[in-house]
C-alpha cells in the first residue's frame, strides 16, 4: 500500500543529513511530531517481539505506527512480520531512517491535521 508520504520519501531519497544512530532519529521524531501537535507514544508489545518503536496519535482518531532505523539498519524477520500484520489490518506503518524523512512525515501530519480540520 503506497501512500502520499511514501511518494514524498522516494522523491527526497538521498537528500539528508545522516544521523549517527537510531536513537537520534527516534529522538528527533518525538520532538518534531510533538511540535506539530501530535503524540509520538513509545510502543512496546510485551506479548510479541518486533513491534514498531512509536505510535503517532492525532486528531480524528489518527493512528500511524513508526519504526526508526539508521540509513543502513535492517528490519528483523519479527519486525517485518509485525509490520505486515499491522498493514493487513489497515494501519499505516512507516519506516523512518533520516531526519529528512522525519521532516517529511511532520509535513504529512500537518496536512492530515489541516484536512481533518477542514472536514475533508
Amino acid at each position: 500500500m503506497s501512500t502520499e508520504f511514501d511518494k514524498l520519501k522516494k522523491r527526497f531519497k538521498g537528500k539528508s543529513v545522516r544521523p549517527k544512530s537510531e536513537v537520534s532519529v527516534e529522538s528527533y521524531l518525538f520532538k518534531q511530531v510533538r511540535r506539530a501537535g501530535f503524540r509520538a507514544v513509545k510502543f512496546e508489545d510485551p506479548s510479541y517481539d518486533g513491534g514498531p518503536d512509536r505510535i503517532i496519535l492525532g486528531p480524528g482518531a489518527f493512528v500511524m505506527f513508526v519504526e526508526t532505523k539508521t540509513d543502513v539498519g535492517k528490519l528483523s524477520p519479527n519486525q517485518k512480520g509485525y509490520i505486515k500484520e499491522l498493514r493487513s489490518q489497515g494501519y499505516e506503518v512507516q519506516i523512518i531512517r533520516t531526519r529528512t524523512e522525519v521532516d517529511l512525515l511532520v509535513d504529512y501530519l500537518r496536512f492530515v491535521r489541516a484536512s481533518r480540520d477542514l472536514g475533508l
